[in-house]
């Protein structure tokens, strides 16, 4: 009998590897012995790989629940994120009608400002026509009042001098106090004016904090929806690796069971042989993208070149 003698737990210092072409070996090995009806002879080919099948079974189990893990906790990262993207777009479609209520607020104000400017506008036209009548009055009653002596001859051929100086002192009365309300009415204008440019500030201010805060919001959903993109990749990957660890995990975890019972189950090695022999492609290749489907002794020789000379958790 040939046996290969393999030791499954011991790594460091060892001459030889344990891998699947070992395994394949003495399972083409036992297959061929009971063909030959040397029964005992194949047990003991099946009991010298017990050991190898019990540790890359669990290398796989290893990988498979640190994918799972991994799948785990991305999922839970990308639900938190969409949880988060949810309350950001709920935050930004508030600020946005907070925008258009201040847009609308300051447009209003900017046509109030604008209407005060041109009531102050109109009072100072007012003001200067007034105070071009003002003068006007006023010459006319300082020429009234002249006591030269052209103004002497003149008034002589005037009749009605004071009463003339008199109308003439009304009306300049008269311009003075309009002159004056239309300073009262400026300046109040003016002071309504500058309030309404204080509230117009404020409301400015308001709208370009409420503009930088939704500013910030988008640019923080972009970096998340960019973060939730990796994540679904990562997350597919995690998935297609733990597919792959789970099918290669079910192989040697048979293979274990098989081993553990082989003094009822030795038929049952034709049957593994016949399933690695199968060249059908149905597991997903840990290598590809997930549409790649590889054979059960591909995916099988994949994970001898995975584990190397480590294991799996030195791996990862």
């Amino acid at each position: 009998m040939n046996n290969v003698a393999i030791v499954g737990n011991e790594r460091a210092g060892s001459q030889q590897v344990v891998e699947f072409k070992t395994i394949l070996q003495q399972l083409t090995q036992a297959s061929e012995l009971l063909k030959e009806q040397k029964t005992e002879e194949a047990t003991a080919s099946i009991l010298a790989m017990s050991d190898a099948v019990d540790y890359l079974h669990s290398q796989a189990k290893l990988g498979e629940r640190m994918y799972a893990k991994e799948q785990q906790v991305t999922s839970e990262l990308v639900k938190s994120i969409i949880s988060d993207l949810g309350l950001l777009n709920q935050k930004i479609t508030g600020i946005q009608q907070e925008i258009a209520k201040v847009s609308i607020e300051i447009h209003k104000d900017e046509q109030d400002a604008e209407l005060l400017n041109q009531r102050i506008a109109q009072l100072v036209d007012q003001m200067r026509a007034a105070e071009v009548e003002l003068a006007h009055h006023r010459r006319k009653l300082d020429e009234l009042n002249d006591s030269s002596a052209a103004s002497i001859v003149r008034s002589i051929f005037c009749l009605g001098l004071d009463r003339a100086i008199m109308g003439i002192i009304t009306l300049v009365d008269k311009d003075e106090a309009r002159i004056r309300s239309l300073n009262d009415e400026r300046q109040r204008y003016r002071q309504e004016r500058e309030s309404d440019e204080g509230r117009l500030n404020a409301t400015r201010v308001l709208l370009s904090s409420l503009q930088s805060q939704r500013d910030e919001y988008t640019r923080t959903i972009k970096q998340l929806e960019v973060a939730e993109d990796t994540l679904h990749q990562n997350e597919k990957a995690a998935r297609r690796k733990l597919a792959y660890f789970t099918d290669i995990s079910l192989f040697y975890g048979k293979l274990q069971a098989m081993c553990e019972g082989i003094e009822i189950n030795i038929a049952s090695v034709a049957d593994v042989v016949q399933e690695l022999n199968d060249a059908q492609p149905r597991i997903v290749d840990i290598d590809a993208s997930g549409s790649e489907l590889i054979s059960l002794k591909s995916a099988l020789y994949k994970f001898d070149a995975l584990l190397g000379s480590e294991p799996i958790d030195a791996l990862f």
